[in-house]
Formats: structure tokens, sequence, C-alpha cells
């Protein structure tokens, strides 16, 4: 039998928390403040849970956003070409004390996941759509998303306790 490739920087990481801790993330949760994530950033959130973006535990610090931009490296060296970021308002930033814990919720509430708030930093709006897409067109779905985004990020590892429910739609034609 084959072996199978290493993950991206050598290990499969698993953000997943199940069992006694899910719950007692879950009771905590209703005290901590919250972030609404857009649908773009339960994505990313998803991708984190599964180790789709191994080797990161959350979202990305200013150290990697920083590597990413200049050398479309992570700060360690590894490859990595999109920042994998959180975004808010000034405002909601303000609101969000560093070494606090953070609720991270779907657009229609749902408590998915939570954040160790680790560290908030700016985003490099003018600079960030060039040196990632390699354009700065508002045509481009990702520039338009980043135009978006807040200008404030959020970084820390998650602990992803909830899939995000998805709505049902059915066609009677």
């Amino acid at each position: 039998m084959k072996e199978l490739i290493a993950p991206h920087g050598g290990r499969l990481i698993d953000r997943w928390v199940g069992g006694a801790e899910r719950e007692r993330f879950l009771e905590r949760s209703r005290t901590f403040k919250s972030v609404k994530l857009s649908q773009r950033e339960v994505s990313d959130l998803e991708m984190l849970a599964i180790g789709a973006f191994s080797p990161l535990e959350g979202f990305q610090g200013s150290a990697d956003y920083k590597s990413i931009l200049a050398n479309k490296r992570l700060a360690n060296g590894l490859p990595w070409t999109i920042p994998i970021t959180l975004s808010v308002s000034k405002a909601q930033a303000d609101n969000l004390p560093v070494d606090s814990y953070v609720s991270l919720l779907s657009p229609n509430g749902q408590v998915l996941a939570i954040l160790e708030l680790e560290e908030k930093y700016p985003r490099a709006k003018e600079e960030e759509p060039q040196r990632v897409y390699g354009t700065i067109d508002q045509d481009h779905p990702g520039v338009a998303a980043l135009l978006q985004a807040g200008e404030i990020m959020l970084a820390g590892k998650v602990f992803v306790v909830n899939r995000p429910v998805q709505p049902i739609f059915i066609n009677i034609a």
C-alpha cells in the first residue's frame, strides 16, 4: 500500500471540538462578545476545521499576513498565496480585547466557533488586492470581497463547535 503524502506543513490540523469540551465552550460562549461571519468567512472556518488549511490553526496574524503579501509565504517560509483572515470594523475591533475569547457566529446567529483572540492589526486594503489577485479591478470577485471587508483583522486559534446550518430549498415546479 502506498503511503499518503504529508499534509502541507507536515501535519494535518483538526480544529473540531467535541464531547464535554464542546459543551463547555458552548456554555461559556454565552458570556463572550461575538462576531457575525460573512459567508466567505464561514467557508474559511470550515476549511480550518477540517484541516484543508493545514498547518493553520486559526485566522492568520500580522506576521503571516505581511509575509504572504510580500513573499507569498507564511512567516516560517512555507508557501502560501492567499491570506486566511477575519476582518471587522474598527468600532467592532475596539470592543474586542486581545487575550479574550470571541464567539464566531453564522450569518443567522448560530455559534460556530470560539476564537482565542491573540492579535488585532490593520488590513492593507490598498496593497492586498494587487498583491494577492494581481489586480485592483472591482469586477474581480476576490477584490470586491476585500473592498467590502472590515479594516481590522482578528487573529488567533479557532475551536469549532458546530457546522453551519444550511437552509434547504425545495423547487416545486
